[in-house]
């Protein structure tokens, strides 16, 4: 495949994720989701014709976001 359907990423402390939504939009990336242990959210963007917007859902995993935060055990920090 020329492209991954969906990327996942976990925010750390000195991340550089959201640096990367240029990068993953030339890959054609479809959609970016990203956890957030710190403050315990999950975001989701699609990429549309003017690069990547917020959306509630995943339609590549099939999700709502909510429902994505109910189901993390996240980790105590």
């Amino acid at each position: 495949l020329p492209s991954a359907a969906v990327v996942v990423e976990v925010l750390s402390s000195d991340d550089e994720t959201f640096r990367k939504f240029d990068f993953y939009a030339g890959h054609g990336v479809d959609e970016i989701v990203v956890a957030d242990p710190a403050t315990r959210t999950v975001r989701c963007w699609w990429l549309g014709d003017d690069g990547y917007r917020q959306e509630p859902s995943s339609d590549v995993l099939g999700v709502t976001m909510a429902d994505l935060i109910e189901g993390v055990a996240w980790p105590q920090l």
